[in-house]
């Protein structure tokens, strides 16, 4: 079997990384790498296990995600949709993740593919209450419902299943030598448009999203041809059941393109062996505002708190 390689790339979410603290950017994207190998040492092996950790609310946001792509594709396949069943297993889904997570599974058994969510509240023993976790489980359900009552599904809904575009797990393009990867979670053709949907699941709307929606503009180009003009990104936040529609055009194609470029740079910059994607861990300092590293997945490697 060939090897894996550690090959650099880039994506909005690992330059707001890159941008929070370079230390933390390190510990994701090189200090983990072979954490999943039977012959890794203790400490990649925490950094491994300590990486794939997920907030109570990158967990609902993770699940609700699941469940709508299930929820589309059961349309896309002519299968009758019932409300009250997806929530069910959306519910037992919750529930048997949440047990792994409290019982330590993700640590025992990292490298099991599949449902191993460990939670940093439990890894770090950040007490809530049954009630607070009952609001975690109560918003995944609402926003699955929102979108299953919304007018933005019942456009879908509208729109023939053959103008609904097939997204692979894994979307990436190629930015000028530098593997940028996208996630989409829905598109369709109406028209002369192609209609990109990203779905959200904070408790407040994202109006600064357009470096991210033009990434999607800048694969959506190179995957299917589409020019940038005929873009339309609507972003659907579920808890609160509300649509942002943004306009792509070549001034937001651009300044994301400049945007890219100087991140990529100052990311290369800071390697030790560029051609390899070799990097040492005191190049990459920590931050110094302390604020943040309350919830940093990575605290027990800087021995903070």
């Amino acid at each position: 079997m060939k090897k894996l390689e550690n090959i650099f790339s880039w994506s909005k979410s690992r330059d707001a990384l890159f941008n929070e603290c370079r230390r933390k950017y390190y510990y994701n994207h090189y200090g983990f790498w072979g954490g999943w190998e039977d012959s890794a040492d203790r400490r990649t092996r925490q950094i491994y296990v300590l990486k794939n950790l997920q907030s109570r609310y990158v967990w609902l946001g993770s699940v609700v995600h699941e469940y709508i792509h299930q929820l589309l594709d059961q349309v896309r396949y002519g299968h009758d949709v019932d409300l009250y069943r997806l929530c069910g297993r959306l519910k037992k889904t919750m529930e048997q993740d949440f047990r792994n997570s409290e019982t330590g599974r993700y640590v025992k058994y990292p490298k099991i593919r599949g449902r191993r969510y460990g939670l940093f509240e439990h890894e770090y023993d950040f007490f809530l209450s049954k009630q607070e976790w009952g609001e975690v489980f109560g918003d995944a359900e609402l926003c699955v419902t929102n979108f299953f009552n919304s007018d933005l599904f019942r456009y879908i809904k509208s729109v023939d299943v053959e103008n609904w575009l097939p997204l692979e797990r894994l979307q990436c393009f190629d930015f000028e030598g530098t593997r940028v990867y996208v996630k989409l979670d829905f598109a369709l053709r109406d028209g002369e448009k192609l209609i990109i949907f990203d779905w959200k699941t904070g408790r407040v709307r994202d109006i600064d999203a357009d470096i991210q929606l033009a990434c999607y503009a800048l694969y959506s180009k190179e995957k299917w041809g589409i020019d940038p003009e005929d873009i339309v990104c609507k972003t659907y936040n579920l808890r609160i059941d509300k649509v942002d529609d943004y306009e792509i055009n070549d001034g937001v194609i651009e300044r994301t393109r400049d945007y890219m470029r100087d991140s990529i740079k100052s990311m290369k910059e800071l390697l030790y062996d560029v051609g390899g994607n070799v990097a040492r861990e005191e190049d990459f300092v920590m931050r110094e505002d302390r604020n943040k590293c309350k919830y940093c997945n990575f605290k027990k490697m800087c021995k903070l708190f």
